[in-house]
């Protein structure tokens, strides 16, 4: 499914969601049942219920809702922002950009925590303590 300055809601996992470049669009993902979506583009809004979804591109704004997300980030992941990660909630990386949790080094900034690999790449953790985190809460394919 292709959104150009668009919105939808999708149920269930599998599903293959890209967003127009240039435009603007926002998909919400709902109980993927451990089948993970795959969210493809820049610029977007992806929200999570209770789901799991590969995102790629950059520049996403993606929230979190209900009790247990997952957020896989394909290799070099650009500049993302994750509102909402909770205790439950999981990130996965590529082992070809941190090897484990010990590489992560998350900063805090403000109110905010930093998971920085380089410049162009970066996932900000709104409202979140770097101190919070912990290994349970992260994956490294």
């Amino acid at each position: 499914m292709t959104l150009n300055n668009a919105q939808t809601s999708i149920f269930g996992g599998g599903d293959h969601v890209y967003f127009s470049a240039g435009q603007p669009s926002a998909v919400s993902l709902y109980q993927t049942n451990g089948v993970d979506d795959m969210v493809s583009g820049s610029n977007g809004a992806v929200t999570l219920n209770d789901a799991q979804a590969f995102v790629s591109g950059t520049e996403n704004n993606i929230y979190l809702n209900g009790f247990t997300n997952l957020v896989a980030f394909q290799p070099n992941f650009g500049l993302e922002t994750v509102n909402g990660f909770g205790f439950d909630d999981a990130m996965q990386f590529s082992k070809s950009d941190f090897a484990d949790f010990a590489a992560l080094h998350p900063m805090q900034s403000g109110a905010n925590t930093v998971i920085a690999l380089d410049a162009a790449d970066s996932v900000t953790l709104t409202g979140v303590t770097a101190s919070s985190l912990t290994a349970a809460q992260f994956r490294f394919v």
